[in-house]
């Protein structure tokens, strides 16, 4: 009987370490927010931080119903991150993929920039 108490007690050890991993635990804002994976941003599933339109690693701290992101915050230094690509983390209105690098104006860029587009980030694509 001990054996079956101790096997269902790791058992549920086990699923616990699970559903923290789901909701983020361990990963939290600087502000102390659990993050919360996974999370709908554009066209991408978010499992870790990202830098997708922000300068700062984040994550989401709430989704809405449709499980897109609702609220987030700035990731802790030991939350897992998504290796920083520009070309996926500029994904312009159109959801078209933008080019690194490009030309424009005689500046090479390789990240989307608001050179000439009044603040607006934007990219080279191909078409």
């Amino acid at each position: 009987q001990l054996f079956l108490i101790m096997n269902t007690f790791a058992c549920l050890l086990l699923i616990a370490q699970v559903a923290s991993l789901a909701y983020g635990q361990g990963c939290q804002t600087t502000s102390g927010q659990n993050c919360v994976f996974p999370s709908k941003f554009r066209e991408m599933t978010l499992t870790k931080c990202v830098k997708a339109d922000y300068d700062k690693y984040w994550c989401a701290t709430s989704n809405n119903a449709d499980g897109s992101v609702d609220t987030y915050g700035d990731c802790n230094a030991d939350c897992p991150m998504e290796v920083h690509d520009p070309a996926t983390e500029c994904i312009t209105t159109g959801n078209y993929q933008c080019v690194f690098p490009f030309e424009y104006n005689g500046v090479t860029y390789n990240k989307c920039t608001d050179a000439d587009n009044e603040g607006k980030k934007w990219c080279a694509i191909n078409k």
